[in-house]
């Protein structure tokens, strides 16, 4: 809100994409409009949508179920109110989006956390140092949100490993899974017996207003988070279900490309007067804040009518603050030259 009165802002602060909606995903959801298949459709997702989602993913076997939801939030609502219950403990990492722990509280669970600074990259031994005599479960993001930095293959084994022995579930976080920039998305919490995954449409066809996404959880499980689907959301908007539909699958090298040269463009310009780690994924830069307090960067940066994201919305440290690289070229021009100046 302290934004609001800035007449021309240089607004690096989203979290959504730079473009549109794809102009097939939009046609179809207008021809869906237009057919008259604005109707409830049923809780669990279109049958049309879950089948090719399904085909696409190519991973989804007997022992789990395939859920369309209300974005990755609606997906974290509805498996933290199946799985806890009061005083159970919540393992996330810090820095964190904030759906991850004001969910526990909304189930009265307990937050717990497990600290990524200074590298930001999730590992077994920050996991086991965060983790209780409560631990019920553990949450993993990658590539993560507002760090931009993925977990390693061989930690995430490791992490999925260490969760089967001690019983807990596993909710794995992936909505950036199509915009990972110097690696492979790291994968595998969909083979395990306790593993949970969301992810959505936002990034990959430009519809984060849209609020459709996707959970893949264990059978049993997914019947209780489809219960609170029904009681809470009903079903994803079924209109832009049909919408989505037209975007599965599609070859997300394109915006690959272009965010990973938007990245190393900010990167490159800001390496010598910003300490960050280099982001491997999503479209964030996390730098620590000239003078330590993120806070304090952040109404400095309002005086320059630069918009940015103190990094205490995301942590328990005001260290940091978020830069986000989806914006025009010209607006990123504009942030890194005023970046510069207050350095």
């Amino acid at each position: 809100m302290q934004a609001a009165g800035i007449q021309n802002p240089i607004n690096l602060s989203l979290g959504q994409p730079f473009y549109d909606a794809l102009p097939e995903v939009r046609a179809a959801a207008i021809d869906a409009i237009n057919n008259t298949k604005s109707g409830y459709g049923p809780n669990i997702g279109l049958p049309e949508l879950r089948e090719k989602l399904k085909s696409a993913l190519g991973y989804i076997d007997e022992s789990k179920e395939f859920l369309v939801t209300q974005g990755v939030s609606g997906g974290f609502a509805i498996a933290y109110g199946a799985i806890l219950n009061p005083g159970d403990g919540v393992l996330i990492p810090d820095p964190f989006f904030p759906i991850y722990r004001d969910g526990v509280q909304l189930f009265r669970g307990e937050v717990q956390y497990y600290d990524l600074y200074p590298t930001l990259s999730p590992t077994i031994e920050q996991v086991e140092r965060g983790w209780r005599q409560n631990t019920k479960v553990l949450v993993l993001s990658s590539p993560g949100n507002p760090t931009g930095v993925s977990i390693q293959q061989s930690e995430l084994d490791r992490i999925i490993e260490l969760c089967r022995d001690r019983n807990a579930w596993l909710i794995y976080d992936e909505i950036y899974s199509e915009l990972t920039f110097d690696a492979p998305h790291a994968m595998g919490v969909e083979r395990y017996e306790k593993g949970i995954v969301l992810n959505a449409f936002s990034k990959s066809l430009g519809v984060p207003g849209w609020r459709v996404g996707w959970t893949v959880a264990p059978k049993e499980l997914a019947e209780q988070m489809l219960k609170l689907q029904q009681l809470l959301f009903v079903c994803a908007p079924t209109v832009l279900q049909w919408g989505v539909l037209a975007g599965v699958g599609r070859d997300c090298s394109d915006l690959r490309k272009a965010f990973k040269a938007k990245r190393d463009f900010v990167c490159e310009r800001l390496r010598d007067s910003y300490d960050f780690i280099n982001p491997d994924g999503s479209f964030f830069l996390f730098p620590k804040a000239p003078g330590g307090s993120g806070e304090d960067f952040f109404q400095r940066c309002l005086k320059r009518d630069l918009i940015v994201v103190p990094g205490a919305a995301f942590s328990n440290r005001d260290t940091h603050f978020r830069l986000s690289f989806s914006a025009s070229d010209d607006v990123l021009e504009r942030g890194v030259a005023v970046l510069l100046d207050m350095v």
